[in-house]
């Protein structure tokens, strides 16, 4: 933002998006219900690219979340697996109303805590 002749501030951003895809299949699941059978695995899109690892509980304020074709699945741990490569346990599915989609997916945006 411009103020009279100097150049203010506003603030930053977020770092860039974290992106990627599903290995493998996530079945349906009852929303708002603990998910302790799946354990999803993802690969990000990029090197740089990371998941928080979570608290443990997906029911925490701060459980970090991730858009995944429609739903909003919080989840307690990312733990990393390979390079790239996460595997997410303790999920809470269907999240912000988003449990008519707790269906079949592939592809996920991290959302961070929401």
């Amino acid at each position: 933002m411009i103020d009279g002749d100097r150049i203010v501030d506003l603030g930053g951003t977020k770092g860039v998006a974290t992106m990627g895809q599903l290995i493998g299949e996530l079945p349906s699941h009852t929303a708002m219900l603990e998910d302790a059978m799946n354990q999803p695995v993802v690969h990000l899109l990029h090197d740089n690219m990371t998941l928080p690892t979570g608290s443990g509980d997906p029911y925490s304020f701060d459980a970090p979340a991730l858009w995944l074709g429609g739903e909003i699945v919080r989840y307690g741990n990312a733990e990393k697996i390979a390079p790239q490569t996460y595997r997410l346990t303790g999920l809470l599915r269907g999240c912000f109303g988003t449990d008519s989609d707790t269906a079949q997916f592939s592809a996920f945006v991290d959302v961070g805590n929401v």
